[in-house]
C-alpha cells in the first residue's frame, strides 16, 4: 500500500490530545512521518480554530488556578504557586507558551508544513454544498459554525 503524501490534521486531533506535542499520539506521529517526505496540510480556518482553542484553554487554567485557591487557599502559600499577575497578562503569557509549541511542532522536519489559504476556493460551490445539506452542512447535527470546514475542505 502506498504511504499518503498529504495528511491534514482537524482540530479535534489537537483538541484530543490537549495541546500536549509529548503525548504517545503525536510523537507516534512523529516518528511515522519521519523520512516519509509528508506534507501537513494546514487550512488558514482550521489554524485559526486551533490558535482560538488554545486562547479558550489558556483561559481555562486561570480559571482553574483561581477556582483552586479560592477552595484551597493554602496552596497560595505553597512556593511553586504562580506568583500573582494581572490576569490579562497571565492568559497571554499561558496562550503564548501554548502557541510557542503549535509553532515548535509544525516546524519540525519530518513533514513539510503547507499553509492553504482562499485562493483557490469557489464560493458558489461551497454555497451549493450548503443549499444542498451535503457535507460539510449536512453531516453533523447540532453543529454550529460549519463555513470554517467547508472552507477547509479538501475538494
Amino acid at each position: 500500500m502506498p504511504c499518503p503524501q498529504n495528511i491534514f490534521l482537524d482540530t479535534c486531533i489537537f483538541d484530543g490530545q490537549a495541546y500536549n506535542f509529548n503525548s504517545a499520539a503525536f510523537l507516534s506521529f512523529s516518528d511515522a512521518a519521519q523520512g516519509k517526505e509528508l506534507k501537513l496540510l494546514l487550512p488558514d480556518p482550521t489554524e485559526r480554530e486551533i490558535r482560538k482553542h488554545i486562547t479558550r484553554n489558556a483561559r481555562a487554567a486561570l480559571t482553574a488556578l483561581r477556582e483552586a485557591k479560592r477552595k484551597a487557599p493554602f496552596v497560595s502559600k505553597w512556593n511553586r504557586w504562580p506568583k500573582e499577575q494581572s490576569e490579562w497578562t497571565s492568559e497571554y503569557e499561558i496562550r503564548d507558551l501554548a502557541t510557542a509549541e503549535l509553532d515548535l511542532f509544525f516546524s519540525q522536519s519530518q513533514f513539510r508544513l503547507v499553509k492553504l489559504g482562499y485562493e483557490d476556493v469557489r464560493l458558489p460551490e461551497i454555497m451549493d454544498w450548503y443549499q444542498g445539506v451535503r457535507p460539510p452542512f449536512g453531516q453533523e447535527k447540532g453543529k454550529q459554525k460549519e463555513f470554517p470546514d467547508a472552507l477547509s475542505s479538501p475538494h
